[in-house]
């Protein structure tokens, strides 16, 4: 685990504007996790151990950008489609990556949602996403999780390409994005812990 989250932090440390991003995002998503187990729904899903797991793998989502070069991972402007097409390529080879340690460690459920994480925090729940157009349950829960917690963290943050948003105008992105982008459930956990969200993002800035 200390190794994977090494390469993570490696991955992390290429982009100077993400700042505690790696930091924040674990904690985001143990809200939503925690949230949503007090629900009937997934109280027999969403266990202490996968609420653990989405805090360890967390994380890895972005541990592919290690193969992404300079010249578009921090490319200020708009990325042209050839450019887009190689960002959206670290999906998927993080979660080769992440598999290779699987395949030595088939039991590590820890690694096995890492893997999910890595793959598909960037699929939509209409279809629209990447690299596998997936849709709806389809689509892990933990990297529809893992969906609103990153992208309320990257609205919040300064980027390369863009100023931070205020918690407000994040929200209210969120909410628009409701059964488009994001899974309405996890959504409507975000609504029900969205002011801690705030404290935690403001607290690091």
């Amino acid at each position: 685990m200390a190794t994977i989250h090494a390469l993570a932090r490696l991955a992390d440390s290429r982009d100077r504007d993400t700042g505690a991003h790696l930091e924040r995002v674990p904690i985001l998503c143990q809200l939503l996790a925690v949230e949503m187990a007090s629900w009937p729904k997934y109280s027999q899903i969403i266990t202490d151990e996968y609420v653990q797991n989405i805090v360890c793998a967390s994380p890895l989502h972005d541990i592919g950008k290690v193969a992404i070069p300079d010249a578009v991972l921090l490319k200020p402007g708009k990325l042209t489609e050839k450019e887009f097409a190689v960002m959206k390529s670290h999906t998927t080879r993080g979660a080769a990556t992440l598999k290779l340690v699987l395949d030595e460690h088939p039991a590590n459920t820890f690694v096995r949602m890492g893997i999910e994480i890595a793959r598909s925090h960037h699929e939509k729940w209409n279809g629209e996403g990447y690299p596998d157009q997936l849709a709806g349950g389809v689509i892990p829960l933990s990297a529809r999780i893992m969906a609103v917690a990153d992208c309320y963290d990257a609205m919040r943050s300064r980027r390369c390409y863009k100023s931070p948003y205020s918690h407000n105008v994040s929200s209210s992105i969120i909410l628009q994005e409701r059964g488009k982008h994001f899974d309405p459930e996890v959504v409507q956990a975000f609504c029900a812990v969205k002011e801690q969200f705030c404290r935690i993002t403001e607290k690091s800035a």
